[in-house]
């Protein structure tokens, strides 16, 4: 049983106590500091604080009187829908205790259901005493006293309420079978469960990195938040779906989470809760890193595919979660083809990670581009002529041409009609030659 008491002055107690499956009670306690003796009705309004069926309603007698009727209205004050009225009532002195409340009306057999948060009121007709408490300053604050339908402030019988409250136990069995969706390196969801053989009417699910949760109190409903907040338990889920298909976002890569499933039944508006749970994890796929700030650098052919680049090399992808990573290695870069072209693609190898958060991620090794340009080559092997002015540029030349330059394995061949001009018919000395051909 679980109660709480407030002490509002020394002479007023009110009690609300809450016995799972049997009965809540409000008790306004004054302590018989008056009583009521003028007028024909005596009436008091309160609030439910549990949903259930009404039981009985008690007050404190300061003198015998007979015959009287009791009627419950809905809301406050008698002007709602009459929800039940017992007649022949008897109201008896109490003279041992002014906590003891003698005087009982036996509202059981009438079916009157009450609902958690509303408002009643029950009125008394006929002449009686009763004992109340008349200090304005701690009143009852769920409600008012009422002198032949009067509303009195600063005023309240002493009174008692027992609403019966259906049994309504927990769950007997956990949920089983999650199944969750694709992972990625920020979200897991979690798609469905099978429903308890016992059956229940709903589910909070809660998340965590580490494997430790804290099982819900009867009564809880927590507020779903299904963005990860960083670390401790976080509830993503409530409801009544065994399909909630809920996507957790905002995750580290490459990262175990828990997950962590109490079924509950729905108690008249209170949630009762199996608090062992299913226990079930994940993991984030790993996250793909990227390679920026480079740049290849063009070359001129040289029969390999060796090729270079240029920049600083950095990591893309990092998330502020999981960023003990740093990029390391000794990279390589390849052209795809040693023969000459533009935009000849790169590839590289060579670079890794390293650090804590290093296993939580792929790398993508970079991918580049760059130029072959054609390699020049030149002939050796042959002398220019001199000759006898003659008024024309013409020219020869004597020996043997052979190409300097070539790569070792390639097939490249000298040719052509070759034809050698000066750059001058004058007469002079070492007068250039030009060759063409």
């Amino acid at each position: 049983m679980k109660k709480i008491t407030y002490l509002l002055t020394p002479l007023l107690l009110v009690f609300f106590s809450y016995q799972s499956y049997s009965q809540c009670t409000i008790t306004v306690d004054g302590g018989g500091t008056g009583s009521i003796t003028s007028g024909t009705s005596k009436g008091q309004s309160f609030t439910a604080n549990c949903s259930g069926t009404l039981n009985t309603i008690s007050v404190i007698g300061a003198a015998p009187s007979n015959g009287h009727t009791v009627t419950l209205y809905a809301g406050e004050g008698m002007g709602g829908t009459q929800l039940g009225q017992l007649t022949g009532q008897n109201i008896t002195e109490e003279t041992t205790s002014l906590s003891n409340f003698a005087t009982v009306f036996d509202f059981s057999g009438l079916g009157i259901s009450l609902t958690s948060g509303s408002k009643y009121t029950f009125n008394i007709s006929g002449v009686m005493r009763l004992f109340l408490h008349n200090a304005p300053s701690s009143a009852y604050a769920g409600g008012i006293l009422y002198f032949d339908g009067g509303a009195q402030s600063g005023f309240d019988l002493n009174f008692e309420v027992d609403i019966a409250v259906e049994s309504c136990p927990a769950p007997t069995a956990q949920i089983t079978s999650p199944v969750f969706g694709t992972e990625t390196s920020s979200t897991l969801t979690l798609s469905s469960f099978t429903v308890p053989a016992s059956g229940a009417d709903g589910y909070a699910i809660y998340i965590n990195d580490t494997n430790s949760f804290t099982s819900p109190s009867d009564g809880d409903e927590p507020t779903a938040d299904t963005s990860w907040n960083g670390s401790g338990q976080q509830a993503v889920y409530f409801g009544t779906s065994a399909s909630p298909s809920i996507t957790v976002t905002d995750l580290d890569p490459g990262t175990p989470y828990f997950f962590q499933v109490y079924a509950y039944n729905d108690c008249s508006g209170t949630e009762t809760y199996e608090t062992t749970g299913l226990n079930a994890n994940d993991t984030t796929a790993l996250g793909v890193l990227t390679i920026t700030g480079l740049t290849g650098n063009d070359k001129i052919y040289d029969d390999t595919a060796a090729a270079s680049a240029s920049g600083t090399a950095s990591l893309s992808g990092v998330v502020s979660g999981a960023n003990d990573v740093s990029l390391g290695g000794s990279p390589v870069f390849t052209f795809a083809s040693a023969n000459v072209g533009t935009g000849i693609t790169i590839n590289t190898t060579g670079y890794t990670l390293s650090g804590t958060d290093a296993g939580k991620y792929t790398l993508t090794q970079p991918t580049l581009s760059a130029d072959i340009t054609a390699k020049e080559l030149t002939i050796t092997g042959l002398t220019g002529d001199d000759k006898v002015y003659d008024d024309t540029t013409a020219a020869s030349a004597t020996g043997t041409a052979s190409l300097v330059g070539v790569e070792t394995g390639d097939d490249v061949g000298l040719g052509g009609s070759p034809v050698f001009a000066f750059v001058s018919a004058n007469v002079g000395t070492g007068i250039t030659i030009n060759t063409t051909g």
